[in-house]
């Protein structure tokens, strides 16, 4: 599914605010490891590493466009993933890729 069709089915609003929740419930306090990781620019890649089929980029990118990093992908969404094959690449605050990576690519998993 792309941007527009998920916008049918879950109103921008409502992803945003499901993001938020996700976030907050992966760090619902103090970031400490903010402290240690700081506010540079960094990168950060997904790897397929097992076969499967890409779903959920809409989620992954909204919980990085949140952060503030913004996704390139190498894949379109419902590709079938053969490993080891270079998915996507973030680009952001150290400290943001840090908060988004456990909840992105939870959100992966489950899609």
């Amino acid at each position: 599914m792309d941007a527009e069709g998920l916008a049918l089915l879950l109103p921008p609003v409502t992803l945003a605010a499901l993001v938020d929740s996700w976030l907050r419930e992966d760090c619902p306090g103090l970031n400490y490891a903010a402290l240690v990781s700081g506010a540079g620019p960094s990168q950060a890649v997904l790897w397929a590493k097992s076969p499967g089929v890409l779903a959920g980029r809409p989620f992954f990118d909204a919980i990085f466009t949140q952060l503030n990093c913004q996704v390139s992908w190498f894949l379109p969404e419902g590709s079938k993933l053969v490993p080891v094959a270079r998915v996507a690449e973030v680009r952001g605050p150290a400290h943001s890729l840090l908060l988004g990576e456990r909840v992105a690519l939870n959100t992966l998993a489950r899609c």
